[in-house]
């Protein structure tokens, strides 16, 4: 009896704020410290976990249960960690419903792109080098900084121990900036399930936009789903 009580005043001292008819989801801050930053395993997998299906999911006590079993966790600690992730404002409650971007990837991602950089230009490409997308690129421009961005990646990897531990950036992006120090184009690392992507956006980057946000559910639903 004494455990059971236990459990419920932990119940109520995580309490999400979320009414019954609203729905979880990322903000843009949550998106890129899911697709970008080295988070501890357990928080980036519950993050990819809301954005697993094309509707924005609740949060009721199957939704808890599953997340749980498949976290190999206790539902009162998923409970915790979402009131953590919400105090963070890396996820946020919405009013349903609340859909993934869908269609084909080469018609939905340019729109998004679109909107993240202050003169309209962005591609997204593969590690190998090659673009998915692009908006505002010429085509042989595009490929060129493709194959850029898989270079700056692989360097990435063999300094990554420097960068994060030893400097202490805690940073997966690199950047040509100008005279001013403002960031001319920028190349970020995304990391989808066992899929990486490079993000590459011209002139003044929109990151905090839901465009983001977007754009990594979208391939959260195509390359996250675990297996």
């Amino acid at each position: 009896m004494r455990r059971r009580g236990k459990r419920r005043g932990e119940m109520m001292r995580y309490r999400l704020d979320l009414k019954a008819d609203e729905c979880l989801m990322l903000t843009p801050s949550g998106a890129y410290h899911a697709a970008c930053t080295e988070q501890p395993e357990r928080v980036r997998r519950l993050l990819f976990l809301l954005m697993e299906a094309e509707r924005a999911p609740g949060a009721q006590p199957a939704d808890i249960e599953s997340w749980a079993a498949r976290l190999e966790m206790t539902a009162e600690d998923v409970i915790g960690l979402l009131y953590s992730l919400q105090s963070l404002k890396f996820i946020e409650a919405l009013a349903p419903p609340l859909f993934a971007p869908r269609g084909p990837l080469e018609k939905m991602l340019p729109p998004l792109l679109n909107l993240l950089s202050s003169s309209g230009r962005a591609l997204l490409s593969d590690r190998q080098g090659l673009y998915i997308a692009n908006v505002g690129f010429a085509h042989e421009t595009a490929e060129e900084l493709s194959a850029l961005g898989a270079d700056l990646a692989a360097l990435h990897a063999r300094h990554r121990y420097l960068v994060n531990r030893n400097l202490g950036l805690r940073a997966e992006a690199w950047g040509l900036l100008g005279a001013d120090g403002g960031s001319r184009i920028g190349f970020w690392s995304l990391r989808i399930g066992e899929t990486e992507f490079n993000l590459v956006i011209a002139d003044v980057p929109y990151l905090n936009r839901s465009a983001f946000r977007d754009l990594v559910w979208a391939l959260s639903c195509r390359y996250g789903k675990e297996r």
